[in-house]
């Protein structure tokens, strides 16, 4: 999943951390693109839409090949067709438009409820180029997260403060104490090493066991979660290398992120193919040739164009999953294989009463288990009634393979941390539903990460390197230095990579 980046709720809201605003310039043209097509229509696209079909008209060679329909894909396409480059398609292995944003219905209780399986909120608020395209597509209501937050204690011990009193206790452990003492290590150490040494010194400096406990509540939630890494598969150097988008509070999508993108590529929707899962490229000559597969098809398709945006998950990049015709040059294998793919996921699950403070958006305990959970109630930004919660855990890549068994797992951890809080009489959910995005083919994992020893910032630059003769560019969250892990990242990527493809052509054209 791609995040939006609201999840460092106490650092979000308090710090001094650079903010960046977009700068019109940059978005013109496909902002531009999508007020000139949303003006010439009579209503308001929300519902899904139909996506442009399994076949392809050949032209004999294209100006763009696109490979992927998430939001750096579509915004490529989207920054193309504004400057009048229409010859191009693109090529989406999966059934949908959106990627790792992306909304599921699940029919409870007689009403069909969206999902987020994948993004979840718009960080930044007004401040994000996304909102932007919500104001204009319209239809797509917004709710802004406070980030309200309740710590329970073990052994059904309650709430360690009431919520008043929560958040400047835990900021005094974290934002006060775990961040100014881990930025200080960061400015002394010549060499890197893994954020958990400097945990594990940070908390040998606290005074008590019970301080102890919840500070490692607060960065399993705050920094494991967030960044979607083990502790110690993040670079002290380099884990929190990334900006700001604004300082309005983060909005939550009652409604979903899919009825977003989908609007939002709706002018470009009949470039879009659907279920063709890209095999092989082959960037020798000055005429790339794309090979690619159907769903349900033993046949192999080719598309030859001048040039070719990949947008691909970096996890599908750190696979393999498409073969490229010379191997990539080494200093971009290099940077794919210096950064870590993160392997968060999700549980929803369902009662027909709630049981939880209806007006507590977080909720955690400090116990200690094999899966890490924090939940979230969305019924207080106009959700349903359900708890979300996000997790991870050394157990999970052991038990992932076995689907069933996964579920059954997570589930059950994730009851003895609610009845932990809210009492040992509180029944099974109606409903579960796991994500499962590491094993995922079409992404292997959530969002990248700047694991130990990486160069952080300068291995995503090189990532948007083009390469051999500007004819290969990557895009996507991965390649965004500023706004990696992130909608709004793999969006402004897109765009990027698409303002140098433009050059690119013309350059060859004259």
């Amino acid at each position: 999943m791609i995040k939006g980046k609201a999840w460092m709720k106490r650092l979000r809201r308090d710090s001094s951390a650079e903010e960046t605003n977009t700068s019109d310039d940059v978005i013109r043209g496909d902002i531009q693109l999508l007020r000139d097509f949303y003006a010439n229509r009579e209503g308001k696209i929300v519902d899904s839409l139909p996506v442009s079909g399994n076949t392809v008209q050949r032209e004999n060679v294209l100006d763009v090949i696109i490979v992927g329909a998430g939001w750096s894909g579509i915004s490529a396409a989207m920054t193309l067709q504004s400057k009048g480059i229409t010859n191009f398609r693109i090529l989406e292995a999966r059934d949908y438009v959106g990627g790792r944003s992306r909304t599921i219905y699940e029919t409870f209780d007689g009403e069909d409820i969206p999902i987020d399986i994948g993004s979840t909120w718009i960080h930044g608020g007004k401040d994000n180029p996304i909102y932007e395209i919500a104001t204009i597509v319209g239809g797509i209501p917004t709710a802004e997260s406070k980030f309200t937050e309740l710590v329970y204690l073990e052994n059904n011990g309650g709430p360690l403060l009431p919520e008043n009193q929560t958040k400047p206790y835990l900021d005094k452990l974290f934002v006060n104490g775990f961040m100014s003492y881990q930025e200080k290590i960061q400015e002394s150490k010549n060499k890197d090493e893994s954020l958990q040494c400097t945990v594990d010194r940070y908390i040998d400096t606290l005074s008590n066991n019970l301080e102890k406990e919840v500070a490692i509540n607060c960065i399993k939630n705050d920094v494991e979660l967030e960044y979607s890494a083990p502790l110690d598969q993040l670079s002290l150097k380099w884990w929190d290398d990334d900006s700001n988008v604004g300082g309005d509070p983060d909005l939550f999508l009652p409604e979903g992120y899919s009825p977003l993108i989908e609007a939002y590529a709706a002018p470009i929707l009949d470039k879009i193919v659907t279920e063709a899962i890209v095999t092989k490229i082959d960037y020798r000559q000055s005429i790339i040739k794309c090979m690619y597969s159907k769903l349900g098809c033993d046949s192999e398709f080719a598309l030859k164009s001048k040039k070719i945006i990949v947008t691909v998950p970096l996890g599908v990049l750190k696979a393999e999953s498409i073969k490229f015709v010379p191997q990539l040059p080494r200093r971009t294998r290099r940077s794919i294989q210096g950064l870590g793919m993160g392997r968060m996921n999700k549980i929803f699950m369902f009662w027909n009463e709630v049981f939880w403070p209806p007006d507590i958006e977080l909720f955690s305990d400090v116990v200690q288990r094999d899966f890490n959970f924090q939940f979230f109630n969305p019924i207080l930004r106009g959700g349903k009634p359900m708890l979300f919660a996000f997790f991870t855990g050394s157990e999970v890549e052991d038990i992932i393979e076995n689907r069933a068994y996964f579920e059954q797992k997570v589930t059950a951890t994730a009851m003895v941390s609610l009845r932990n809080m809210f009492g040992s009489d509180i029944k099974d959910p109606e409903k579960v539903i796991v994500t499962n995005w590491n094993n995922d083919e079409f992404s292997f994992g959530t969002y990248s990460f700047n694991k130990v020893r990486s160069s952080g910032k300068k291995a995503r630059e090189q990532l948007a390197v083009p390469i051999r003769r500007k004819g290969l560019f990557l895009a996507g969250e991965a390649c965004s230095s500023k706004y990696f892990q992130t909608t709004h990242g793999a969006y402004l990527s897109g765009i990027s990579s698409a303002e140098k493809v433009v050059k690119s052509l013309s350059k060859d054209t004259n």
